[in-house]
């Protein structure tokens, strides 16, 4: 979904307990922050909470990226929490590893290529070839397809992660 303007995503997990989601609205109420969506669950058999939150500045007072962080520390240490905060704006660059079927690879081409999935393909990687012409169509010829034998994946991951944010595996 596209945000007008400047929006910020805030992603968590913690132990689940009463009020992470009151301290998490209260900090960006605080903050002139308006949240636009949110997502939580509980999972029972973990007992961990996860939370994801899209805001926007909603007023002069609201601070920089790095700030907002840096004052959501405190509130992330007293819930035990793993979180991100990242700009809405900023697409993270992504690697695809896909087999050999491609259904999958062609469901993430369509949602990029829609603009459902909001990210910079850095390239495509598999351990065969039949992908190949797929992807130089869609990203264009020379984009990275970089077909390995199967289990010789590792020297290429580490040399193409160096130019992602996030790594998909996608399996259906």
């Amino acid at each position: 979904m596209k945000s007008a303007g400047p929006h910020f995503i805030l992603i968590l997990k913690c132990p689940d307990r009463k009020g992470v989601v009151a301290a998490v609205s209260g900090y960006l109420a605080d903050h002139d922050a308006s949240i636009t969506e949110s997502h939580q669950f509980h999972d029972p058999m973990t007992g961990e909470f996860y939370m994801r939150t899209v805001f926007r500045p909603d007023g002069p007072a609201m601070p920089p990226l790095d700030a907002l962080r840096e004052g959501f520390g405190p509130i992330a240490g007293r819930y035990a929490m793993s979180w991100a905060l990242h700009d809405g704006e900023v697409r993270p660059r992504v690697l695809i590893a896909v087999s050999k079927f491609g259904h999958c690879l062609y469901d993430l081409m369509h949602r990029w290529r829609s603009g459902a999935l909001p990210v910079e393909i850095v390239g495509v990687m598999s351990n065969h070839e039949d992908m190949r012409s797929f992807v130089d169509e869609q990203l264009g010829t020379g984009q990275r397809h970089a077909a390995r034998p199967a289990g010789d994946h590792c020297d290429l991951a580490i040399e193409l992660s160096h130019e992602c944010s996030v790594p998909v595996r996608r399996r259906c």
